[in-house]
């Protein structure tokens, strides 16, 4: 055998053993994902009650007892304040009670426009002094909720003001105060309590997992790279040391 047949058979050799890895790879690589599935799904439980039987009891409250309640002190309807003068809104009595919170609902706009400011005010209708306020401010020109008034009102006589930054159309001011209620009759209360519960098991989905994918699609991609690298070489190589067809040689006559 010449030194070139045995240069070009030692490279064929290594063609072949390349090839041969790229094969096993590429099926390696599909024999994986098929076995192992390549794409995982990771699951959690989480178990649901729900509740199937309630504990239930009625209870009277003696005659004696206290509990709190809510009332409104005072409503004013359809009104105009006008903008930096502190306006008597009405004056009011408080008899046998004592309100440990007041709150102010009220309704309204600005007649200009302009963003809405203002605080109300309790005085003590006799002594005129300052009982408790509350302020009330909005980006808006219109106001329409329920604040919460600093104050604690006892029996006696007040007077309700009002402070506007600007002229300010009140359609609807009430003064509510909750205080508490000495009961005279019997109160019936009523409760259900859970005691029995279904308790079913649900699954999500807390991550997927792809590393298992990743190596056999890494596996089928080297076996195709090495596949296809040996074959442009084997293409190469047959171009550039072609084996000469061999030389019939004839005797002469």
């Amino acid at each position: 055998m010449s030194k070139r047949k045995y240069k070009q058979l030692n490279k064929v050799m290594v063609l072949y053993i390349v090839l041969a890895i790229g094969l096993i790879m590429l099926t390696s690589g599909w024999i994986y994902m098929i076995a192992i599935g390549g794409v995982k799904i990771i699951e959690r439980p989480y178990v649901v009650s729900i509740p199937r039987k309630y504990f239930g009891e009625i209870l009277l409250s003696p005659p004696g007892e206290q509990r709190l309640s809510i009332e409104t002190i005072l409503e004013v309807n359809n009104f105009t304040a006008r903008g930096g003068v502190l306006e008597d809104i009405k004056q009011f009595s408080i008899t046998n009670k004592s309100y440990i919170l007041i709150t102010v609902k009220i309704k309204g706009r600005t007649l200009d426009g302009s963003a809405i400011s203002l605080t109300i005010q309790a005085y003590d209708a006799d002594s005129g002094e300052l009982i408790g306020s509350g302020g009330i401010m909005n980006r808006s020109s219109v106001v329409d909720g329920e604040y919460i008034v600093s104050a604690l009102l006892e029996s006696g006589k007040y007077l309700l003001k009002l402070l506007s930054n600007s002229d300010t159309y009140i359609e609807y001011l009430a003064l509510r105060g909750i205080y508490y209620d000495q009961l005279t009759n019997p109160a019936l209360s009523i409760s259900f309590t859970p005691e029995e519960f279904y308790h079913h098991t649900l699954y999500y989905v807390e991550r997927v997992d792809l590393r298992d994918l990743w190596i056999s699609v890494a596996a089928i991609v080297s076996g195709l790279m090495l596949i296809q690298i040996s074959l442009v070489i084997a293409m190469f190589s047959s171009k550039t040391y072609g084996i000469e067809p061999p030389v019939i040689k004839t005797k002469k006559r």
